[in-house]
C-alpha cells in the first residue's frame, strides 16, 4: 500500500481488519420459507373421496448497490409470495360405497372352462344335462339387467377430478438505505417488516419514505414494480364405457408487471402494466376448412363479414357513442371502424372459435378455460382374432388448442368517461384501455388417430396421423397468418 495514498496504512489495515472480523460487506441477502398443508377433508366420513391440500411459499431478497453509487441508488429489496391449493376427487370411491355399484366397477374376470366329468350311465347323463340347462338359464341375465347395467355404468362415467390453482404476487423496491440483520429486518428502523420478508404484499412505498429509510437523492430513478400470476389447471377423466378413457383438460394463465417510477417527494407517479394470457380454446369447427375454389378462405371471409357485427356490439354497450351515434361511409359505427383494435379481435376469435358474431365474449381475457381431451380405447383386445395375434392394442386421438396474448401494455392515450373509452386516435376509432400487438391460436392434433400395438413377439408398432395450425393476427397491420 503506498503511504501517499489518502488514507494512511493504519486505516486502511484497520479497514480490512474490520471487513475480516465482520465477515465482510453484505453485498446480497436471500430467505425462503415454505409451508405444506394437507387439508384433512379426506377424514369426514362422507368425504373421504375427496383430497385436498395448501402450499404457501414467500420468498425475500435484499441486493446492494455498488458502493461508489450506494448512497444515490440506495440498495434494492424484493419479495413474492405464492399461493397454491390443490384438489382431488376420486369419484369411483364415492361409487363404491354402494355395494351393487362396487360390483359394477371390478374388472370382469375370464370365464373359466370346466370339462365335464365321465358318466357311464345314460340316466346320470340325462339329469345331469337337465339340471345343467336349468342353472343355465337360471344365472342367463335378464335384457332388463343387462340395459340397467349398462345405465348405471354410464352414469358413473366421471371417474376422477383434479383442480390446482396457484397464484404469485411480487414487489420489487429500489433505492432503500438500511442493511437487513435478523430474519432480514432492520428492527430499529422496523424495515422493510416482518411481513415483508416473508413475502406479504402491502404498500411498502409510503411505510418507506415515512419511516426515511427510503433514499432522497433527487438523482435516484429507480423503478417500483409489482407482479401478479395466476395459473389454473383443471383435469376430468371419463370412462363412459368400459375401455374407453377420455381425459378433459383445462388450462388459464393470466400475468401482469406493473411498475413506476416511485420518489420520496409528493406526486402522482404513472403506471405502466405489461402482461401476457394463455388459455385452452376450441377451433376443432374449423380445423378443416381448407381454401375455396376462388383461391380464398372461407373462415378468412367470414371474419371480415364479422367485424360490423361486432362493431355494433362494442357501440351499443358504449355510453359515450350512444350519446352522438355516427356511421362511417361503410355503416360501421364511427369510433369502432373495421380496422379498429377490438373489432378485429372479436371478430376473428368468433370466425376461428366456430361461433357466431352474436355469441362471441367481448373479452380479450376469457375467464373459464374451454377442455381439450385425449381419447383411448382398449377394448379391441376381447376379439379373439386379435387376441390370437397381439399382447395389447390401443386406439387415440388427442386434441389442444389454446389461444394466446402474447403481449400487452396499457395504453398511455386511454381515457375513459362513464366507464367507457372516449378518447379516439387519428383513424377516429376508440382507443382501447390495453395495446395488443398480435394474439395467436395454436391447435394440434397429436395425433388426430394414432394405433399402438403390441404383438406377441413383443415388437411395437405405432401409426400416427398428426395435424397442425398455427393461426396469428396482427393488430399493427391486420394481417392473418394461418400456417397448416
Amino acid at each position: 500500500m503506498d503511504k501517499d495514498d489518502y488514507y494512511t496504512v493504519e486505516e486502511k489495515n484497520s479497514e480490512i481488519w474490520s471487513n475480516i472480523t465482520g465477515f465482510g460487506r453484505m453485498n446480497r441477502y436471500n430467505q425462503q420459507v415454505n409451508l405444506n398443508y394437507t387439508i384433512p377433508v379426506n377424514k369426514i366420513p362422507l368425504l373421504d373421496w375427496v383430497t385436498a391440500s395448501a402450499r404457501y411459499q414467500g420468498t425475500y431478497t435484499w441486493t446492494a448497490s455498488a458502493r461508489s453509487i450506494q448512497d444515490i441508488m440506495g440498495n434494492t429489496i424484493e419479495n413474492s409470495n405464492s399461493k397454491q391449493i390443490n384438489g382431488q376427487f376420486k369419484f369411483t370411491t364415492l361409487y363404491n360405497k354402494i355395494g351393487y355399484l362396487k360390483k359394477l366397477n371390478q374388472p370382469k374376470r375370464p370365464s373359466s372352462k370346466k370339462t365335464p366329468a365321465t358318466r357311464t350311465s345314460n340316466a346320470q347323463i340325462k339329469n345331469q344335462q337337465k339340471v345343467a340347462d336349468s342353472t343355465k338359464q337360471d344365472e342367463g341375465p335378464s335384457v332388463a339387467r343387462v340395459i340397467g347395467d349398462g345405465i348405471l355404468r354410464f352414469a358413473m362415467l366421471i371417474r376422477d377430478g383434479r383442480i390446482s390453482y396457484t397464484e404469485t404476487n411480487g414487489t420489487l423496491l429500489p433505492g432503500v438505505t438500511f442493511t437487513p440483520g435478523m430474519i432480514g429486518n432492520d428492527f430499529n428502523l422496523s424495515a422493510p417488516g416482518i411481513g415483508f420478508v416473508f413475502g406479504l404484499q402491502d404498500d411498502i412505498r409510503t411505510r418507506a419514505a415515512e419511516g426515511h429509510w427510503l433514499t432522497e437523492d433527487t438523482l435516484f430513478n429507480g423503478t417500483f414494480a409489482t407482479k401478479y400470476t395466476t395459473s389454473l389447471n383443471l383435469g376430468l377423466t371419463l370412462e363412459p364405457i368400459r375401455d374407453l378413457k377420455i381425459d378433459l383438460t383445462g388450462t388459464r394463465t393470466y400475468s401482469l408487471d406493473q411498475s413506476e417510477y416511485f420518489k420520496n417527494f409528493d406526486g402522482d407517479p404513472q403506471t405502466v402494466e405489461r402482461g401476457s394470457f394463455s388459455i385452452s380454446y376450441i377451433t376443432i369447427g374449423t380445423a378443416f376448412s381448407g381454401i375455396r375454389d376462388d383461391n380464398t378462405s372461407e373462415v378468412y371471409e367470414r371474419m371480415k363479414e364479422y367485424r360490423l357485427d361486432i362493431a355494433r356490439r362494442l357501440a351499443e354497450a358504449n355510453p359515450n357513442w350512444l350519446a352522438d351515434p355516427q356511421w362511417d361511409s361503410l355503416g360501421f359505427p364511427l369510433g369502432y371502424g373495421q380496422n379498429q383494435q377490438e373489432v378485429l379481435h372479436y371478430a376473428f376469435l368468433a370466425a376461428y372459435g366456430n361461433k357466431s358474431a352474436r355469441d362471441v365474449a367481448t373479452n380479450a381475457f376469457p375467464k373459464i378455460p374451454l377442455p381439450n381431451w385425449r381419447i383411448t380405447y382398449k377394448g379391441l383386445m376381447s376379439i379373439d382374432f386379435i387376441k390370437e395375434y397381439l399382447k395389447d392394442i390401443t386406439l387415440s386421438h388427442t386434441y389442444r388448442s389454446t389461444y394466446n396474448v402474447g403481449s400487452f401494455s396499457s395504453n398511455v392515450l386511454y381515457s375513459e368517461v362513464n366507464g367507457a373509452p372516449a378518447a379516439r386516435d387519428a383513424s377516429n376509432n376508440y382507443i382501447p384501455e390495453l395495446q395488443i400487438t398480435q394474439i395467436t391460436i395454436t391447435e394440434q392434433f397429436v395425433p388426430l388417430f394414432g394405433v399402438d400395438m403390441t404383438w406377441k413377439n413383443s415388437m411395437l408398432t405405432r401409426i400416427e396421423f398428426k395435424k397442425t395450425r398455427n393461426l396469428s393476427l396482427s393488430f399493427s397491420n391486420g394481417q392473418v397468418t394461418e400456417v397448416a
